[in-house]
């Protein structure tokens, strides 16, 4: 597998879940101590594609000029891919920064374990933008094909 503008050094890994260490003096609704969990993509939760709810459409996270020359545009920034997405560090670090906190964390709520929420980083997310992003009714016919793959 090629992924385009990767460089040397760069963290990889999208699906994020952890504890909270620190938060940004403008971060109210999450504290230190906290676990949450982390979509893989990144949004301010501001401006027009984040308030029409199309959030991997956010153009502000996103600063690739590559992505920009190759497609006129470009799509919301993603932790762990490449300097294509925005070039965020991923979550196979031992920290890493979460822009736009109060957006992009989910809180686990105490009550909830580690492996309940386990599929709310990556694979329910991704599902469920494939359905809201097309914007698929009900009584509408798809097909969805998955490919898992696990390392043991």
């Amino acid at each position: 597998m090629i992924i385009l503008a990767l460089k040397k050094g760069d963290i990889l890994g999208h699906e994020l879940m952890g504890i909270i260490d620190r938060v940004g003096p403008s971060v109210k609704s999450l504290r230190p101590g906290q676990r949450v969990v982390v979509s893989f993509q990144i949004v301010c939760g501001k401006f027009s594609y984040c308030q029409q709810k199309l959030s991997s459409m956010c153009d502000r996270t996103n600063t690739s000029s590559l992505q920009e020359y190759m497609y006129s545009t470009h799509d919301t920034g993603f932790f762990g891919y490449s300097h294509f997405t925005g070039g965020f560090a991923g979550g196979q670090a031992e920290y890493i920064r979460v822009p736009f906190g109060e957006v992009n964390c989910l809180a686990v709520p105490d009550e909830v374990t580690d492996e309940q929420v386990l599929y709310l980083s990556d694979m329910l997310p991704t599902s469920y933008h494939a359905v809201a992003d097309t914007c698929v009714k009900k009584g509408d016919v798809v097909g969805i094909w998955v490919r898992l793959s696990f390392l043991f």
